[in-house]
């Protein structure tokens, strides 16, 4: 956003209803909007739908008119140039490309994890999710991806998508963030090596494999439970606290919650 503002560009950032009680983490991100850009939130959809007759889809298929309602009400009379869209969910997507029709513009989408082709149950399959992200790769001006991988896979399950048009935005460096993060002292690993896993940890992690891994590991060489820590720092389920917490060596799993991003890059930078 603030390199938009550098360029000059005017945003309206769309987006669903904030959550009741935001993070610490949230509320860092969310103060690094310039002033300059319009925030605007949709409304959940209050349609009662049968999905034996109404296409299912990840973020629900009766959301994509709350989302095109919302910015045709934010944008009274207006016609942005250009239309981003980022998922999941990927209802976002669909309403980009109407949005598009509507105001003869082109959309771009940023794949932040596969639509369809993902193997994990946070992105929601519908009976027709193929159907849609077939039709709007098919029209969208540029469609990015945050791994090499994760490009080369879309391309060959989507023989439609154009390679010209694809590109990679890697995950990695927030300059912004760094600029605001301070040295981190941590508390109890004095003389351990400290490894850290950062961000969601969940079914998609395979935890159970890891600790059984580990645990392997400290029984082999048990000098190692002296000389290694291991940080989980940020948002888990119920059931991996629970794995965590019953792993036994407590000196050796750590089980931190979600840091704002100014003290993810400082633990990292430590």
């Amino acid at each position: 956003m603030a390199e938009a503002e550098r360029r000059g560009w005017r945003i309206t950032a769309l987006s669903g209803p904030g959550p009741g009680a935001p993070t610490a983490a949230g509320l860092e991100l969310r103060n690094r909007f310039p002033a300059s850009v319009r925030l605007v939130n949709w409304q959940w959809s209050s349609l009662d739908i049968s999905h034996r007759v109404t296409p299912s889809l990840d973020g629900g298929f009766a959301h994509v008119q709350a989302i095109i309602d919302g910015a045709l009400d934010a944008m009274p009379g207006e016609s942005p140039h250009l239309i981003h869209a980022t998922g999941p969910t990927f209802a976002e997507f669909i309403a980009a490309m109407v949005l598009a029709r509507h105001w003869r513009i082109p959309y771009s989408l940023d794949y932040r994890d596969e639509w369809s082709e993902s193997p994990f149950a946070f992105v929601h399959h519908g009976n027709s999710d193929r159907f849609w992200e077939n039709r709007v790769l098919s029209r969208a001006s540029l469609v990015t991806f945050t791994t090499e991988a994760q490009r080369d896979h879309q391309l060959k399950a989507f023989p439609i998508l154009d390679r010209n048009i694809t590109a990679v935005v890697g995950n990695g460096w927030d300059e912004e963030a760094a600029k605001g993060a301070r040295h981190h002292e941590r508390e109890g690993t004095s003389g351990r090596a400290t490894v850290s896993y950062m961000g969601n940890l969940g079914l998609h992690c395979d935890l159970p494999e890891f600790l059984a891994t580990l645990r392997g590991a400290l029984d082999g060489r048990t000098d190692l439970k002296g000389r290694i820590t291991i940080d989980f720092v940020g948002i888990k389920s119920d059931v991996e606290h629970r794995l965590l917490s019953s792993f036994g060596v407590p000196q050796v799993l750590r089980d931190l919650p979600q840091v704002p991003l100014t003290t993810a890059q400082a633990m990292m930078r430590s």
